[in-house]
């Protein structure tokens, strides 16, 4: 997926502190799922059962169609590809526009994931009705569709090949005894992502957990500390993740450079 937020460039930091055999793993916002597909491709790790979900219905059920049926994702991703490929730029903006309006229409996983390779910045954005108001990254392509074929087949043998559970929940309604990665919306992100987010309450819920956990949050940009509400921790580190694509639409500037903050209760 490509996906806003993502934890791509920092997965093998946080990995180093996730244990290398586990029965049960929760990651309940997986977004781009960075983390959970890091540790699929990675032999060292034993983890007997995952169960990864989201709030964003639409985004699990890319997920469950990479795992069931692949190809039929496959096919679409490359009808798009082609389409939104052989004309102008003006072209390229009506083309976007035209499967935007029918993916709000209709909710289909394989319009959702093209509008994701194709959106700016990988900005999952939506109005206060739900719609998908993102805008189009005209001037790219988007990922050869060759290339898209080559990495959903490969992550849904994968996701066969492991137990692993998709779910749309929220992270409070799940109730499982086990280890637990975490990347909520931050506080400073409020209002960009899909659906209502209260960072209080998630903290309040999180210090009542008796799970082990590792929760990537706010940092600081440059050398200043982002207020936020603290969760109860053991230890606290800062990992580099460059200049943040929420920061650029939120403050129009490209210099920033952003250190998050990764909480664990162990």
């Amino acid at each position: 997926m490509k996906w806003s937020g993502s934890k791509n460039s920092q997965s093998k930091d946080i990995l180093k502190y996730i244990p290398k055999q586990l029965d049960k793993y929760y990651e309940p916002f997986t977004g781009g799922g960075s983390i959970f597909l890091t540790l699929l491709e990675n032999e060292e790790y034993d983890i007997k059962e995952y169960f990864i979900s989201d709030f964003n219905e639409d985004l699990i059920n890319i997920y469950n169609l990479i795992k069931n049926d692949p190809n039929i994702l496959i096919e679409k991703y490359k009808e798009h590809y082609i389409n939104f490929n052989n004309s102008g730029m003006q072209g390229r903006k009506d083309y976007f526009n035209k499967i935007r309006k029918i993916y709000n229409e209709t909710h289909d996983p394989c319009d959702f994931y093209w509008i994701m390779r194709t959106t700016t910045n990988g900005m999952p954005r939506y109005n206060r009705s739900g719609g998908f108001n993102n805008s189009c990254h005209f001037t790219r392509p988007g990922m050869k569709h060759e290339m898209v074929e080559k990495m959903v087949l490969k992550y849904s043998k994968l996701f066969n090949e492991n137990n692993i559970h998709f779910n749309h929940n929220s992270y409070c309604d799940v109730d499982i005894d086990g280890f637990m990665y975490l990347d909520p919306p931050y506080e400073n992100t409020k209002g960009m992502y899909f659906g209502m987010f209260d960072n209080g309450e998630f903290i309040k819920w999180l210090n009542n957990c008796e799970n082990k956990w590792i929760l990537s949050y706010d940092g600081k940009k440059n050398d200043e500390e982002i207020i936020h509400v603290f969760p109860k921790y053991e230890t606290h580190k800062y990992l580099e993740s460059g200049n943040s694509s929420f920061r650029r639409i939120l403050t129009d500037k490209d210099h920033t450079m952003i250190h998050e903050s990764i909480y664990m209760n162990f």
